[in-house]
């Protein structure tokens, strides 16, 4: 149960940062290259490590993990700004789901374990489903008409999948100082991809239109929510990618991250945001997330 501690605080790093652009409406794109500076900044240590590892699978997972946590995170401020942070990390949903099984299938530890514990294996993978549908559940109550979310969120959901896969394949599992530096480099690596990326993207964008009519708050490097956004980005990824490392499955991270449109729907409650999800879904979301860690444990 290792993994547990760093799940709970990637959540609490990933609902920051899916609700901050809810407010400032930043440019996405623009946001995610300048976060990326004070991020990177974070994982400069990994330049002092000699030891890097020498299989060049662990570099090509790690560019393409870059890569594709750069569009989930433009996704992510897009989606806040333009709703608010719930939905943002909807995303999240199809992930868990995908990856858990995508995981026992081409992982033999796992299938043994399934076999050799049927029945709690069985309840593990019905709280996993539950919790998936429960949050299809959660916006049917009071529709008040955000369309055009679902289509991203699960397109986001699915490649996302690739991450926690390759990720879990190319890191140690166990809590040991080698799985420290490989986290290290790892997000070293995946802030280099992002900041390189949405770099590119900005100077395609500005030589086809250098004056554009949408509106956005301005945003620069000494922008409050760069540093904010960079420094809780870096803090998930550490967290995040030592927690799919020690867990059994990679899945199992991301049921904990789930939980975060349950923190929103409180949060939103709190603060007078309006939104009109279904708290009886999201009280079976909440149950299966805690039978999901009980099951683990005992």
């Amino acid at each position: 149960m290792l993994w547990l501690a760093p799940a709970l605080t990637t959540l609490l790093a990933q609902v920051t940062v899916a609700n901050w652009n809810r407010a400032r409406k930043h440019h996405p794109i623009t946001l995610n290259f300048w976060r990326c500076i004070p991020a990177l900044l974070c994982f400069s240590p990994a330049l002092f490590i000699s030891n890097w590892p020498q299989q060049a699978s662990f570099y090509y997972a790690s560019i393409l993990i870059g890569v594709v946590s750069a569009a989930h995170t433009i996704t992510i401020f897009y989606l806040a700004a333009q709703f608010n942070g719930r939905i943002s990390s909807i995303s999240t949903n199809f992930t868990m789901l995908l990856s858990y099984i995508a995981w026992l299938l081409i992982d033999p530890a796992e299938q043994q374990k399934f076999l050799s514990n049927p029945w709690q294996s069985s309840l593990i993978s019905l709280c996993i489903f539950t919790a998936f549908a429960s949050t299809f559940f959660m916006r049917s109550h009071k529709k008040d008409g955000q369309k055009g979310y679902l289509g991203i969120s699960i397109l986001m959901g699915v490649i996302l999948t690739a991450c926690p896969i390759v990720g879990k394949q190319i890191l140690d599992n166990d809590a040991s100082k080698a799985l420290q530096d490989q986290v290290l480099i790892l997000g070293f690596i995946i802030f280099c991809t992002q900041l390189l990326g949405t770099g590119l993207i900005l100077a395609i964008r500005h030589a086809k239109a250098p004056s554009h009519s949408v509106q956005h708050t301005p945003v620069h490097l000494k922008t409050f929510s760069v540093w904010v956004l960079g420094l809780f980005g870096a803090l998930g990824c550490v967290t995040s990618w030592a927690a799919v490392a020690l867990a059994p499955n990679p899945a199992y991270v991301s049921a904990i991250c789930m939980s975060a449109p349950i923190l929103f729907l409180f949060y939103h409650k709190m603060v007078g945001v309006k939104d009109n999800a279904n708290p009886i879904a999201g009280t079976i979301f909440t149950l299966c997330v805690v039978a999901i860690i009980l099951l683990e444990v005992f």
